[in-house]
């Protein structure tokens, strides 16, 4: 069936050209999750070197590399990844539309696909994997996808890679590779109805081999954070699959684009005991609530660079070091707050800390959306290697940059032809490279949701904090996790009940939208004022948010006025949250009965070919992958996942 194009006005406001041929390095990319701002060497050396033990990135960064000092990122892991992918701002790029179970009814087509269908980065846009491969690329992507699961071609292997070893929703337990309660909500899969009284004990496999359940890693029904024996971490396979890919790689033939985002750092925490062991005298409190969670974390981390030492040495025996750009950086700020943890006791269970930065991940203080993150490798010009530039880049800012490197355009065609917002990317290569000496970013723009609790992304999107180039932020609405930590958190006297309300940090708004939950407010924009009660601060001056500035006198006024036009301007191109159809157990039955308990697409879409989806009784789109799959999973029953049983 052909594709209903709808032609989208796009005016180009930056250079979109693609540079002239040259040799194209390797591209190795390394997300870290909820990766703080204290928990690497070179922020932490100075007051908790004990803790923080990162040698190797510490050297690929500091010795060998670029630090990008100002990396701005999405406050929270789908987002931020959607916006990496795709080079749109979360404004322009709806991540979360409808919980993972719906199924709109009036869906059947793959034309129905292409705009904001289900959770994930429309089909309608290009994302950046796919131009690297069209620009020649081998590509593979091994770790957390998290952005897209409904269908068949919202996987890796449908956009861009050629081969992925990958889990797709938000976190999995590392050692089960199951996602879903206790600790790892399924976020809507299944609801709760007459059939399914206990919808919330569900979990499932979630991890996938290109288009399949991967079948030979699935772990033995013992395996667990407790009992390690015999079992191995999630992590361990996806390094190892890296490594693999490397050492089959023809350095030769074409270039090649590796991603690696390993669960590591996002709660579960579930450390092996062998690296726990390392961080023992990081000793429980009384409470055995808030150090618990730090030296889980402490340990997590050293495994992860560990694992990135390993990956580099991979790359230099198969000497492609020298043709390499690694560059690695989190999705968003280090997770501090309070929620139960794997032991269900309530605790500090993100282990993370952002010192001196305020706040964390979830919100958008300077601890939530200032982020670590560096270049490295052969390809980085000798005479920037060692360097901190402080000149702004943004999470989305990695798909131009990227296209610039590999000799492509980043105009998404495609995204143009289906009617998708333009890219907001910038390449950032020229500066990074010292070919050009200021960022061509000048502004951040963070986003915010309407009629949502502070922390979530279920509302309409709009601009909650904004940056301008002289470090002027404007913050409006409610700050999620607002608070400041001490250079080692969490600890004993950590102690969040004591703030009360005050760990929202209050920049005004509306509260009475949810009166419910009195931390909340909308933005509340006066003409010729600018929003009611908004925060400022200059981060350059106050990179802390120590000392929010006085907006009764003139000049402060003044600025904030000039910010709250820019922002209420960037509102208004928001994309808007699609209507959700009403809410079936169809997901939940297809990825029980289908798959057998693993987590897989539960819509199956490709161009002329339609099958009855006995679910619905709707048609909906067929493809050879989802009736592979249906030969790989016999004797797979998987109606007890249902029950928490599977």
């Amino acid at each position: 069936m052909a594709l209903k194009f709808v032609l989208a006005t796009f005016i180009m406001t930056r250079s979109l050209a693609a540079p002239a041929a040259e040799a194209k390095p390797n591209i190795i990319m390394i997300v870290a999750d909820d990766w703080g701002w204290a928990n690497v060497g070179f922020h932490a050396n100075e007051f908790n070197g004990d803790e923080v033990r990162t040698p190797n990135i510490d050297k690929l960064a500091v010795e060998q590399g670029v630090i990008l000092d100002r990396y701005y990122a999405p406050r929270m892991c789908g987002p931020s990844r959607n916006a990496m992918f795709s080079g749109r701002n979360p404004i322009h790029n709806s991540y979360v539309n409808s919980p993972m179970g719906d199924i709109p009814e009036n869906r059947e087509t793959r034309d129905d696909y292409l705009g904001n269908a289900f959770d994930g980065t429309p089909l309608g846009m290009t994302i950046f994997p796919e131009k690297l491969r069209e620009a020649g690329y081998t590509t593979a992507m091994y770790g957390k996808w998290d952005i897209g699961q409904a269908t068949n071609l919202h996987y890796p292997i449908s956009r861009g890679f050629d081969k992925a070893l990958s889990f797709q929703s938000f976190t999995i337990d590392p050692w089960t590779y199951k996602s879903g309660n206790p600790y790892t909500p399924n976020f809507g899969l299944c609801i709760q109805d007459e059939e399914n009284p206990d919808f919330m004990n569900f979990n499932y496999l979630d991890f996938f081999k290109d288009d399949l359940p991967a079948f030979e890693y699935e772990p033995a029904s013992t395996c667990s954070k407790t009992t390690q024996t015999g079992c191995r971490p999630c992590d361990d396979i996806f390094v190892e699959e890296a490594i693999a890919t490397i050492n089959n790689h023809d350095p030769e033939g074409k270039p090649l684009f590796l991603t690696l985002s390993p669960h590591s750092l996002h709660t579960p925490l579930a450390p092996p005991e062998k690296n726990s062991e390392e961080f023992a005298f990081i000793t429980d409190d009384v409470n055995n609530q808030a150090t618990y969670s730090r030296r889980q974390y402490a340990a997590m981390v050293s495994k992860l660079d560990t694992e990135i030492g390993e990956l580099v040495d991979a790359l230099k025996a198969k000497g492609m070091w020298d043709n390499t750009l690694l560059a690695m950086f989190s999705d968003n700020g280090g997770p501090i707050y309070i929620d139960v943890d794997d032991r269900g006791v309530e605790s500090y269970n993100g282990g993370a800390n952002n010192y001196p930065l305020r706040g964390g991940k979830l919100g958008n203080a300077e601890g939530g959306i200032r982020v670590n993150s560096f270049v490295s490798g052969g390809f980085v010009p000798e005479k920037q290697r060692g360097k901190t530039i402080e000149g702004f880049m943004a999470t989305e800012d990695w798909y131009a940059t990227f296209c610039n490197i590999a000799g492509i355009s980043s105009f998404d065609k495609k995204g143009n032809l289906t009617g998708q917002p333009p890219i907001d990317s910038l390449d950032l290569w020229p500066y990074i490279s010292g070919e050009v000496p200021k960022s061509p970013r000048e502004e951040v723009y963070l986003s915010g949701a309407k009629n949502s609790y502070p922390g979530v992304t279920a509302g309409d999107p709009y601009v909650q904090a904004f940056i301008d180039k002289e470090g002027y932020k404007l913050v409006t609405g409610q700050i999620y996790d607002g608070v400041r930590t001490g250079p080692i958190y969490p600890n004993a006297t950590s102690n969040w009940k004591e703030f009360g309300p005050a760990y929202i940090y209050d920049c005004g708004g509306d509260t009475s939208v949810l009166p419910s939950n009195p931390n909340y407010g909308n933005p509340i924009f006066v003409e010729g004022e600018g929003y009611e009660g908004a925060c400022l601060f200059n981060v350059f001056d106050d990179p802390y948010e120590l000392n929010r500035l006085d907006t009764s006198t003139p000049e402060y006024a003044t600025i904030a006025l000039r910010l709250s036009e820019r922002m209420e301007a960037i509102t208004m191109t928001a994309t808007p949250l699609e209507p959700v159809a009403e809410l079936t157990n169809f997901a939940c039955d297809y990825v029980t009965d289908y798959w057998g308990g693993w987590l897989g697409p539960w819509i199956a879409i490709v161009e002329g070919e339609e099958e009855d989806n006995g679910a619905t009784g709707s048609k909906s789109k067929s493809s050879s992958k989802s009736k592979k799959g249906k030969k790989g999973k016999k004797g797979k029953k998987g109606k007890k996942g249902k029950k928490g049983k599977h």
